[in-house]
């Protein structure tokens, strides 16, 4: 996807750091997978030594390292990926500042600042908390998952056969609740932007409201759009809830059907105890992975609709540009003219219509005219706030 691949260039400062904490989390996955297979030799050694409690003091110990193992990837993978993740944010936001202050004036006529706002602090984060972290765990879980299936066909293929059936349904079950919650994504971070758009008028505007008694109209109009919010949320909460819920009950019956027939397995003597125990770990160690897996997908689809709206606002041109052979001004005495200018901020809707004036230095002129007859419009155009739709603005020539 475009906006992964440039996200991807943000990240490339930091290749080593996001190296090293993936190869940690692989490290961690791997040790996770060690464990149940040695618990269930354990179990058939000591079964075969008759009660032969030395092998188990071994095998104590040896786990109890292997914790210690996985404990010190933990940190370097979660120290290290909390660097990069914040580092990313840190960046986008820089990046986006630095757009805003290159945008014209119209730019802000069309762009509400609460949209603004929104997506530079809250959809970067957005980022950061559940894409980033959501890609890292999905790589880690879904190399778990792989290497406790190969495990299991390895150990009992006939009852891994059996697991499969549960795990087409998780993923068409992704496939669905994942677009949903992208969409329901999309349309709640809008309101979040027009909550934060009233905020600040209410904020900004406080005099004028207090001036007029317009108290319960504001109170009324954020109510209505937290309300939405509030609505928007929750829809997708209760996605993610339903999601997890049905792969809460599909693990179950994968869980149950194979402990059912794992026992008729070692009653006819197919399998020993200790594998079927190390079946069932392994089994129980992937199911909750599995049942993640579904909710770091919804997640990274959440924070997918963010990064749009973010690269949305990177990508928004700038209409104010300076020509290849421009030159730098000097100190100006202060010569302006208007020669046939029309300036419109909207296609076919003009502040200005075919001005044309000549304003010496030193002179004084007045602009008069009601509300909306285009006086700021006019003078904006003399620091070149916007570029005139047809017509020249000269300042002492040029």
């Amino acid at each position: 996807m475009v906006e992964i691949r440039r996200l991807a260039g943000y990240l490339r400062p930091y290749t080593f750091q996001l190296a090293g904490g993936l190869v940690a989390a692989v490290l961690v996955a791997v040790a996770w997978l060690y464990v149940p297979r040695y618990v269930g030799l354990m179990i058939d050694e000591i079964i075969k030594s008759r009660g032969n409690f030395a092998v188990l003091n071994t095998a104590a110990l040896v786990i109890l390292a292997i914790y210690v193992f996985r404990s010190l990837c933990l940190f370097v993978q979660l120290s290290l990926l909390a660097f990069v993740g914040h580092r990313l944010v840190a960046d986008l936001r820089a990046h986006a500042f630095r757009q805003i202050q290159r945008w014209s004036l119209d730019r802000f006529i069309h762009w509400h600042s609460g949209e603004v706002i929104s997506r530079t602090i809250q959809d970067t984060q957005l980022v950061e908390s559940r894409l980033l972290n959501g890609l890292v765990d999905l790589l880690t879980t879904g190399l778990l998952v792989i290497g406790v299936v190969v495990a299991l066909f390895l150990m009992q293929w006939r009852l891994a056969l059996l697991t499969f059936g549960t795990i087409g349904t998780l993923i068409v079950a992704a496939r669905l609740f994942g677009r949903e919650v992208q969409q329901g994504s999309t349309r709640a971070q809008s309101r979040v932007a027009a909550l934060t758009s009233l905020l600040k008028e209410a904020i900004t505007g406080a005099r004028i409201i207090r001036a007029f008694a317009q108290e319960p109209r504001e109170v009324a109009r954020f109510g209505r759009e937290n309300e939405r919010t509030f609505e928007e949320n929750y829809r997708i909460r209760r996605l993610i809830a339903l999601e997890v819920s049905l792969v809460s009950v599909l693990n179950a019956l994968g869980l149950v059907f194979v402990m059912w027939a794992g026992v008729k397995y070692v009653a006819a003597g197919q399998i020993t105890a200790g594998s079927l125990v190390s079946f069932l770990a392994y089994l129980a160690l992937a199911m909750d992975p599995a049942g993640s897996l579904l909710r770091y997908y919804s997640e990274s689809r959440q924070a997918m609709a963010g990064i749009v709206r973010i690269f949305e606002m990177l990508d928004v041109p700038e209409t104010v540009v300076q020509a290849p052979n421009a030159v730098q001004l000097g100190r100006l005495s202060g010569h302006v003219r208007f020669r046939n200018v029309s300036h419109a901020y909207d296609p076919g809707r003009w502040a200005l219509r075919n001005i044309t004036l000549d304003v010496r230095p030193g002179e004084h002129i007045a602009i008069v005219g009601p509300s909306g007859a285009g006086k700021s419009s006019l003078v904006n155009l003399i620091p070149r706030f916007y570029d005139a739709t047809d017509g020249e603005v000269l300042v002492d020539g040029s």
